[in-house]
């Protein structure tokens, strides 16, 4: 077991597929929504990972994808464009290990051993049959490369698919939040995008088509660096709706 999970860590470092044959054996498909899952607490070569829940839900016409550890401490939530029933996702789950993946549209998100992926495939999207969660907010932009790039609004960061900051060049986003912070932890970012002590770091690949992140212990600390702080929503749809209306 230790073999496997090093040799898929090895690869979620790396950026490659997860392709063991161990894993894609017992790869179970979703198609009904909600969905949830508890993955035990496991040992990854030495990197103690703990109990996960797993949670994909259709909320007012969103694909919702949460992820949090047991027992109720959300790490992050995504929320994808808008569901139809021409446009439903993709999603494949793991039964034993904290992998996952959900495609919908051209994007791509993965969960393997602590590294989250937001990808586009394929890069340039010409459909037309899922409509994009809104405009892009007038936030800080964090990091930008290719056709990508992130920015900041309240307490939810957006990927974005444009070449330029313009609202009107937007064809996709993907907005997702964190929210592994107690009382009085802060999150830190640097001008290259790493966000770090909120449960992620996370960059723009340079080739502008993928967006990651990989879990990092709460004890980890990085040198002073510029401090934002995220407020945490009282609903995940609330916070959708005011993003929507402005």
């Amino acid at each position: 077991m230790t073999n496997i999970l090093r040799a898929i860590a090895q690869l979620s470092v790396l950026g490659l597929p997860l392709t063991s044959s161990s894993v894609k054996a017992e790869e179970q498909s979703i198609e009904e929504l909600p969905f949830t899952r508890v993955i035990p607490a496991i040992n990854a070569d030495g990197q103690e990972i703990t109990a996960q829940r797993i949670q994909l839900s259709e909320q007012n016409g969103w694909l919702v994808a949460t992820l949090a550890t047991e027992p109720d401490e959300l790490e992050w939530r995504i929320v994808l464009a808008s569901l139809t029933p021409d446009t439903r996702p993709v999603i494949k789950v793991h039964p034993g290990l904290p992998l996952f993946s959900v495609q919908y549209g051209p994007w791509f998100i993965r969960e393997g051993l602590g590294r989250l992926r937001v990808h586009r495939e394929p890069k340039e999207f010409s459909g037309n049959q899922w409509q994009q969660i809104g405009d892009v907010p007038r936030g800080p932009r964090l990091c930008s490369a290719g056709q990508l790039f992130v920015v900041k609004q309240n307490e939810w960061f957006w990927v974005c698919s444009s070449p330029t900051y313009d609202q009107k060049s937007i064809d996709t986003l993907v907005r997702f939040q964190h929210e592994r912070l107690s009382d009085g932890q802060q999150i830190e970012l640097d001008h290259g995008g790493l966000l770090v002590e909120l449960s992620a770091m996370a960059s723009c690949r340079a080739d502008g088509r993928l967006f990651d992140g990989n879990r990092v212990q709460p004890d980890v600390r990085i040198s002073p660096i510029p401090v934002y702080f995220i407020g945490k929503a009282d609903n995940v749809m609330d916070a959708a709706k005011e993003l929507l209306l402005k």
